[in-house]
């Protein structure tokens, strides 16, 4: 700009659009900037999070030692920096508690896994029992309550665990029932047997074990490995073990559905939909 010629006759037009040129210059500085510390703090932030993640379980180590150790002020603030905040119940509870969730201001890990939020309520009611698999697992409540669901819990509550019987809760009332033994219906059947005589053992060691099968499954197993008996007429003892261990798992779980005994077999059996087996098996 120094360099121009004040008898220039374009003088003033040339300074006007130097000027403009460096305010437009000035202009793209100021939004770079602006820019660059909108990362600078994004960076901040992704920094913090690691700081948290890889150094949050050596100071929840040391906690009490450094928060008894500090001020009442200190120990204040070290509160505000290491919880968000605190949800209350609106009343107390019948066990006592007052707080529903803790939210932390960044991950903790708790039992193997970082997490920001810490639920601390427990819905132990006979909305969250799960009585059915109560009733399945004790004939002596059955053959008394049947699956009324406020009797079955009472008994666990007055009986059970004196006699530590396994009780178990949904999360919320609105969580499935869903049965311990459940399996995935849609799951891949097994495959079939080798045509290769010699490499049927094989097959069979890597086999699902019928224990392991859903009622919809075992059927599905069963009905694939008759057809495959009747279309080849080579077939080895693993083929037929493997046929008579999926028969005696199947019979075993309506016998005893049949006769309520409990166990294992009982609890396979009504794990999903027993109709299906029991119509499979007349």
């Amino acid at each position: 700009m120094d360099t121009l010629d004040i008898n220039d006759a374009h003088y003033d037009r040339k300074i006007l659009d130097l000027q403009r040129r460096y305010d437009e210059q000035y202009d793209t500085i100021e939004e770079i900037e602006v820019q660059i510390g909108e990362l600078q703090s994004q960076i901040r932030s992704i920094q913090q999070e690691k700081i948290s993640g890889d150094n949050i379980y050596r100071l929840l180590l040391a906690f009490d030692e450094v928060y008894h150790s500090a001020t009442e002020a200190e120990q204040k603030e070290f509160m505000k920096a290491f919880i968000e905040r605190i949800e209350m119940f609106p009343e107390k509870r019948k066990d006592g508690s007052w707080i529903k969730k803790i939210v932390f201001n960044f991950p903790v890990p708790i039992d193997g896994e970082e997490v920001k939020e810490l639920p601390l309520e427990t819905e132990t009611t006979v909305e969250t029992f799960q009585y059915k698999d109560y009733a399945d697992r004790y004939s002596d409540a059955y053959e008394l309550y049947g699956y009324d669901a406020e009797a079955l819990f009472n008994h666990y509550e007055t009986v059970g665990k004196a006699e530590n019987r396994v009780g178990r809760f949904k999360k919320t009332p609105e969580e499935d029932d869903r049965h311990p033994y459940v399996w995935d219906a849609d799951e891949p059947l097994d495959p079939l047997p080798p045509l290769d005589f010699h490499a049927q053992p094989d097959w069979f060691d890597a086999r699902t074990l019928p224990e392991n099968l859903s009622n919809v499954r075992i059927i599905k197993e069963y009905e694939q490995l008759e057809a495959f008996i009747e279309k080849d007429e080579w077939i080895g003892d693993p083929v037929l073990v493997r046929k008579e261990e999926l028969l005696t798992e199947m019979s075993s779980r309506v016998r005893n559905y049949d006769g309520r005994r409990g166990g294992a077999d009982y609890l396979r059996a009504i794990s999903q939909d027993i109709d299906v087996l029991l119509d499979f098996m007349g």
